[in-house]
């Protein structure tokens, strides 16, 4: 499957849909995200191809790693804001 389907292409692809500059891509912490992004969603894919009993301790792993994920985006997001000095958005609530 990882040699038959360019994830790192698609990936990309969708990460600057959604709004992420390009230039964050490819940086080192960009590059390294993304290959954690790439591993976990290649995870989650084999984990519908194993029975119920596995799926439950697969996904007890996955949902930490996509935890630490989106610990991850949040800092590489507020070094890349703070390091390109762009303003941060205050949303009054």
């Amino acid at each position: 499957m990882y040699g038959r389907y360019d994830f790192m292409e698609w990936l990309a692809d969708s990460m600057v849909i959604t709004g992420v500059p390009s230039v964050l891509l490819s940086t080192q912490e960009g590059i390294g995200f993304s290959t954690r992004c790439i591993e976990a969603v290649y995870e989650s894919l084999k984990c519908h191809l194993h029975n119920r009993p596995r799926q439950r301790h697969r996904l007890e792993l996955l949902l930490d790693e996509w935890v630490g994920l989106q610990a991850a985006a949040a800092t590489i997001d507020d070094k890349f804001v703070t390091e390109m000095g762009i303003p941060q958005l205050c949303i009054a609530t």
